[in-house]
């Protein structure tokens, strides 16, 4: 198996098995074909077939679903609090959190919270989703819209109506997020 990101690599006795996207990173695997008798590739596809076949939690590759996953953590599903985690170390990082969240319409987070060191990202997927500030308050409305803050910036958010939010918080630091004194919300 060869992993490539950027332009692919296909090998001249191989074929294209897939392409996907982690993170902001998209690439590419591919996986030669069974008649490569070359010394490079041999027994490279059996491996790679019953790994991808028989193991979802590879060592090197994991897929998912970010709601379900997200369950058992507040929708976090990746972070330093899945260390140890017996589904797949990769979900595990020091650098990156991700929740995904799938808000019902006036939902509203009832915490106001801060980051000590850390930055955080709201992205928009559906909905219309309204991130508040001590010093104003924004409104994601369109596909792709995002806010981002850094460290000591207190925030909480109202779902406006039904919305699906990708919130991204870097790096990833045990007890980096505190909550702190209320501010309104309307």
């Amino acid at each position: 198996m060869h992993i490539t990101s950027g332009t692919s690599r296909i090998l001249r006795c191989g074929n294209m098995f897939g392409t996907f996207m982690v993170g902001f990173w998209v690439g590419s695997i591919t996986m030669p074909s069974p008649t490569c008798n070359t010394s490079s590739t041999r027994g490279t596809h059996e491996a790679f077939r019953a790994q991808w076949n028989g193991n979802r939690n590879a060592s090197q590759v994991y897929y998912g679903n970010a709601h379900l996953d997200g369950m058992t953590h507040g929708n976090w599903f990746m972070g330093h609090f899945l260390a140890g985690d017996e589904v797949s170390p990769l979900r595990t990082s020091k650098e990156i959190e991700l929740k995904f969240s799938d808000n019902p319409s006036g939902k509203v987070n009832g915490n106001v919270a801060v980051n000590q060191y850390g930055h955080s990202m709201g992205f928009l997927i559906s909905g219309r989703h309204r991130y508040e500030f001590p010093s104003e308050s924004v409104t994601l409305e369109k596909l792709g819209d995002y806010v981002i803050w850094g460290p000591g910036v207190e925030h909480t958010w109202v779902a406006e109506s039904h919305s699906v939010v990708l919130s991204i918080r870097w790096p990833s630091i045990p007890g980096d997020q505190v909550r702190t004194s209320s501010f309104s919300t309307q």
